[in-house]
């Protein structure tokens, strides 16, 4: 054989092994992307599902609030304790840190926006018993 056929045949080989590898690149990176798509769905839908749980944790904590807010009077007769302001300080920072707004808790408390907000800065202001003055 001649050397012009032999490079030619080479060069021809080389040629034909190159495509190949590009098309197994190609569909190898199809099956990447495939895989890629699939776990985005599926950490999506995670993060869906803990939006939706958290969601529900902050409505908890709120229907909790609500509902000891709405004892009736005379669960609080048997204890003849009346609702103090620190319960009051607790309650307005508990629907505060559960995502509440200052004017659905005011309703919520029977008192007025600018209460509340008092109520918050007091809350955060209080010295607890575990904190001396000196």
């Amino acid at each position: 054989m001649e050397y012009n056929t032999i490079i030619t045949i080479f060069a021809l080989s080389l040629c034909i092994l190159l495509f190949l590898r590009s098309i197994f690149t190609r569909k190898s990176a199809k099956e990447q992307q495939k895989s890629i798509n699939t776990l985005q769905k599926a950490l999506q839908s995670m993060k869906d599902n803990e939006e939706k749980e958290q969601e529900f944790q902050n409505s908890l904590k709120q229907a909790e609030v609500s509902t000891e807010l709405n004892k009736t009077r005379s669960s609080y007769s048997n204890k003849n304790d009346k609702l103090c302001a620190p319960e009051r300080y607790g309650y307005a920072q508990a629907m505060f840190k559960s995502g509440m707004a200052t004017d659905k808790i005011a309703s919520a408390l029977g008192m007025s926006g600018y209460e509340i907000k008092q109520l918050l800065k007091l809350a955060n202001l209080r010295v607890s018993p575990n904190q001396g003055l000196g």
